[in-house]
């Protein structure tokens, strides 16, 4: 879809900003972070994508239905100017070749899922959700400000499905976290979950 510099002074379209907006209305993107590390001890994920800790990290397992379907976003110096004529005409449109964010983005690790929106369920004004199988999920982590409510909730889900679930708190020293329990795990691996943990928060 992208137009080349070389290719610019020839391009006599535009891109109406209206069938941006219209490819908008029929589909919806939601967006994972790739961690090579087994357990997530990113602060920044955490602070802007889990509401200052509040939240919690689902981590997928490897080869998951979801994990297929998803595709990495390019990280570009420039935005790529894309050539509307194309995209106008087109009966179907490959939304993975759209996922292009500014390299300073680029420690995100971010990959991308794109959803039809009359397959998904509103849940409130322009906010819709599709469900992720449990098959799906290898284990759940809780930030260090999850509510009790949640934490509730977290426990609860463990005994449904016996996936693992992780509860946090603040690190005994440095700026990082560690495990305050854990759900579905036997002694010997609470404890090098811990120990992981302890250790790669002292390197971050």
């Amino acid at each position: 879809y992208e137009i080349l510099e070389s290719e610019l002074s020839d391009y006599k379209y535009h891109l109406n900003s209206n069938l941006v907006t219209e490819v908008s209305k029929l589909v919806g993107c939601t967006c994972f972070s790739y961690s090579e590390a087994s357990i997530p001890v990113n602060l920044l994920m955490w602070a802007h994508y889990a509401e200052s800790h509040k939240g919690i990290a689902i981590q997928l397992k490897d080869r998951s239905a979801l994990i297929q379907d998803m595709s990495p976003v390019v990280y570009r110096k420039r935005r790529p100017i894309i050539n509307g004529k194309y995209l106008s005409e087109s009966e179907v449109i490959s939304m993975r070749d759209l996922y292009v964010k500014s390299d300073h983005w680029e420690y995100e690790s971010e990959y991308r899922l794109s959803r039809r929106l009359e397959d998904c369920s509103e849940v409130s004004d322009g906010i819709f959700v599709s469900k992720i199988s449990p098959c799906d999920i290898e284990r759940i982590v809780l930030g260090v400000n999850a509510a009790p409510e949640l934490r509730e909730k977290a426990f609860k889900f463990y005994k449904q499905h016996n996936i693992q679930v992780i509860l946090t708190r603040r690190a005994s020293s440095g700026f990082g976290f560690e495990p305050s329990t854990v759900f579905g795990a036997e002694y010997s691996d609470a404890v090098s979950i811990t120990e992981w943990y302890r250790y790669e928060s002292a390197q971050t």
